[in-house]
């Protein structure tokens, strides 16, 4: 026979109890973790969408939703993509994207703008795609940069309509040159060319 003394008795059941509890508590910080996980996973993804875009696809497409696909927003191009749909089919593509362009003065060379020691300015435009990525509408709807406004007219842009990123544009040539704004024009043609490609690809 084993005496236990009943105080060694007690203890051992404040020890129990104790790591019970414990126990207790930290299952319910880790479904805590879990749900607060899944739940933040689950909500969309907050960004400001160009009021022109919106307003660019709902005359396009009356009664069409947007949806957000991915965004990268912390890179010089600052791309983000959305598809177009309603009832649930794919209608369309749509994407918004910052270019950068030399000041004026400031590029020397063909590859001044890939260098990080040339002071940059920088406009925003986005596109609405087919479905097979031909361009249907674009615009410039944020020049930041000090020349180069010319480029935001809706003549000048009309030339990238039906353009599908199978060749890559050429500015100057496949895009006619505009006067005054030789280093803007140059860029959105190069980054339209490259922007497309990519997604066709």
């Amino acid at each position: 026979m084993v005496l236990v003394h009943p105080q060694s008795e007690i203890r051992f059941a404040s020890r129990n109890t104790f790591q019970s509890i414990t126990m207790k508590f930290i299952k319910n910080i880790l479904y805590l973790s879990v749900v607060l996980v899944f739940s933040t996973a689950a909500m969309p993804i907050k960004t400001s969408m160009p009021p022109e875009l919106t307003a660019t696809v709902e005359k396009k497409w009356p009664g069409s939703t947007i949806v957000l696909v991915s965004q990268q927003p912390d890179t010089d191009k600052s791309t983000t993509l959305y598809k177009v749909v309603q009832d649930k089919t794919l209608i369309g593509w749509a994407y918004t994207r910052r270019v950068l362009s030399c000041r004026s003065g400031g590029c020397e060379g063909e590859n001044a703008m890939a260098q990080e020691s040339v002071s940059h300015e920088y406009f925003d435009y986005f596109a609405l795609m087919s479905t097979q990525y031909s361009i249907l509408e674009i615009k410039v709807y944020n020049y930041a940069a000090t020349h180069g406004q010319e480029i935001c007219s809706k003549a000048w842009l009309k030339q990238f309509k039906g353009y599908d990123g199978s060749k890559q544009l050429r500015y100057g040539k496949d895009i006619d040159a505009i006067s005054g704004a030789t280093i803007s024009g140059r860029a959105i043609t190069e980054d339209i060319g490259n922007a497309v490609g990519m997604l066709r690809n």
